[in-house]
C-alpha cells in the first residue's frame, strides 16, 4: 500500500476537524480515494468520533446564546391588551393520510406589559390541534402555548418560552363582553385519491372578562364534514375549546375541550 495516500487522507480529515461546520459529503469523497478498505476502514474508524464530536460542541457554542437569551425574560406583570392587535390573529389547516386526519388551528394575543421602568410586548401564541382516525378512536386534543417577549422600546426579542402545562380546568368568569374579532372564521378542505374528503370550519370568538380578575375568553366552535365518496357516506360534528387567559401576567391559565358531538 502506497503510504502518502494514507497519511494525505489522514491530513485531509484532520482539517475538517479544525472547522466548526464540516460536511459529511466530503467526508466520503476522501474515503472513496483510497482503494484500501482496510485502511479507509481505519481512517473512519478514527475520524469520524472526532467530526462527531466537533460538531456536538459546535451546536453546543451556538445554542448557548439562545439559552442566555431565554434567561432574560422577566416575570410580566402589569399587562393589558395591546391596543394595536394582528389584524388577522388565526390561522388552521388541516391534513388527511387515509383514515388519519390531523388539524391545527392557532391563535395570536397581543399583550402591553410594564414590569418596574421598562415597558414589554407579549405574543401570546396557542397552538390547539386535533388528531383523528376514523373510525378507529374518537379525536384527541392537544393544547400548547408559547410566549415570545420583546423590549417595547426597542423591538429587540428577549426570548420565547413554552407553557411548561396548560391546565384543563377553567377557571370561573363573569362579568364578559364580546370583542371584535378581524377574521373569525378559518374553514379548508382536504382530501386523498381513494374519495376521502375532510372540511373543517372554526369559528372563533372572544370575550373580555372582569370577574373575579382581568381575562381573556376564547372560545372556538370546529364544525367538521367528514366524507367517503364510494358508498357515499356523510358524517356531521362539532366541538368547541375554550382557552382562558390572565391579562396582568399574559399567562395562559387554561384551554379544555369538548367533547366531538353529532350533527
Amino acid at each position: 500500500m502506497d503510504t502518502r495516500y494514507s497519511y494525505g487522507g489522514a491530513n485531509e480529515i484532520q482539517e475538517l476537524t479544525k472547522q466548526s461546520f464540516y460536511s459529511a459529503t466530503k467526508l466520503q469523497k476522501i474515503l472513496r480515494k483510497y482503494p484500501d478498505l482496510d485502511r479507509r476502514e481505519q481512517l473512519r474508524r478514527t475520524y469520524i468520533p472526532i467530526l462527531t464530536a466537533v460538531c456536538v460542541i459546535a451546536a453546543f457554542i451556538l445554542v448557548q446564546p439562545l439559552q442566555a437569551g431565554a434567561q432574560k425574560i422577566p416575570v410580566l406583570t402589569g399587562c393589558r391588551i395591546s391596543l394595536t392587535p394582528p389584524t388577522d390573529a388565526t390561522d388552521m389547516n388541516t391534513v388527511i393520510n387515509g383514515s388519519r386526519v390531523k388539524t391545527i388551528h392557532v391563535e395570536k394575543q397581543v399583550f402591553d406589559c410594564q414590569v418596574a421602568n421598562s415597558k414589554y410586548i407579549a405574543d401570546v401564541t396557542i397552538y390547539t390541534e386535533i388528531f383523528e382516525n376514523r373510525p378507529v378512536a374518537p379525536p384527541q386534543k392537544t393544547f400548547e402555548a408559547i410566549t415570545c417577549v420583546k423590549e417595547a422600546t426597542t423591538g429587540n426579542l428577549l426570548g420565547c418560552q413554552k407553557s411548561p402545562s396548560i391546565s384543563s380546568t377553567l377557571p370561573s368568569t363573569s362579568a364578559c363582553q364580546s370583542s371584535i374579532v378581524g377574521f373569525p372564521i378559518e374553514m379548508n378542505t382536504v382530501a386523498i385519491s381513494t374519495g376521502v374528503i375532510k372540511t373543517v370550519e372554526a369559528q372563533k370568538e372572544v370575550f373580555k372578562c372582569t370577574k373575579p380578575s382581568q381575562t381573556v375568553k376564547d372560545l372556538t366552535i370546529f364544525t367538521e364534514i367528514f366524507e367517503i365518496l364510494s358508498p357515499m357516506m356523510v358524517k356531521k360534528t362539532y366541538e368547541s375549546v375554550t382557552c382562558v387567559t390572565d391579562i396582568s401576567t399574559a399567562k395562559v391559565l387554561a384551554c379544555k375541550a369538548t367533547p366531538t358531538a353529532t350533527l
